[in-house]
């Protein structure tokens, strides 16, 4: 009787741990979904729709096209930095072409790097923005896709096909974009990278979207419950001098 009764303890105890597994299976909340964020945004008043007139400009930092001695030209752009698993889906910005003959379509596009301490590290993608078509406007030029990122510090660097182009910062009108730090990247025809990071003023924005943690399934949940209950009867048996 004695082996009986624990016998059905110990059975009673795993049907008690499996119905609380498979309630906890149909009780809990649904598996998260990824969560759109904004990582960078620092357009100020201005929105995507909003256009300015070249003539307005007062303040811009400088972006440059492909030269001999710089095959990839003179970039600037945002630093960012991302805590969880992001997916980025959107980088803008506000820029145009300094000289109107010189305005090619595709005008610019923007590469995602990596960062190297304090420097701007590798290049991980590069995407074409949209393009204006209009050199007296200054307008907020994009492009939409979707680039998976561990956690780390990041730099979305805005470059132009043009000779010389520019990324708005302030206008006389009274517009001015938002603090951040950004950094600048020249890389000579031998490979060798200067860069530069520090706090400055420019209208871009970077969108995202954060990965959710995994989340165990319900099967996996009744497997470490049930290991865990046989061994704490096996223990239990051990100490007591039960056999059964």
């Amino acid at each position: 009787m004695t082996r009986r009764r624990h016998y059905a303890s110990a059975t009673a105890l795993l049907t008690i741990a499996t119905q609380a597994v498979l309630a906890t299976s149909v009780f809990a909340d649904p598996v998260p979904l990824p969560r759109s964020v904004t990582i960078v945004d620092t357009l100020g008043v201005a929105t995507p729709d909003t256009v300015f007139n070249q003539s307005s400009l007062r303040y811009a930092r400088s972006i440059q096209g492909p030269k001999p001695v710089y095959p990839q030209g003179l970039q600037y752009g945002p630093r960012f930095t991302i805590g969880e698993n992001t997916v980025l889906t959107h980088a803008g910005a506000f820029l145009n072409c300094i000289f109107p003959p010189d305005c090619p379509s595709p005008l610019a596009h923007v590469q995602i790097h990596s960062s190297a301490g304090d420097e701007i590290g590798g290049l991980i993608d590069s995407f074409t923005l949209s393009h204006d078509g209009d050199p007296s406007l200054i307008s907020y030029e994009s492009a939409s896709f979707r680039l998976p990122l561990p956690p780390g510090t990041y730099f979305a660097l805005f470059g132009t096909n043009a000779t010389f182009g520019h990324v708005l910062g302030e206008t006389r009108e009274g517009y001015l974009a938002d603090r951040a730090v950004f950094g600048q990247l020249l890389v000579d025809s031998s490979g060798r990278r200067h860069s530069s990071v520090g706090e400055d003023y420019s209208a871009t924005r970077v969108l995202g979207e954060e990965l959710p943690s995994p989340v165990p399934e319900p099967a996996t949940i009744l497997m470490v419950a049930t290991a865990a209950l046989g061994f704490s009867v096996r223990r239990w048996r051990r100490t007591s001098g039960k056999r059964f």
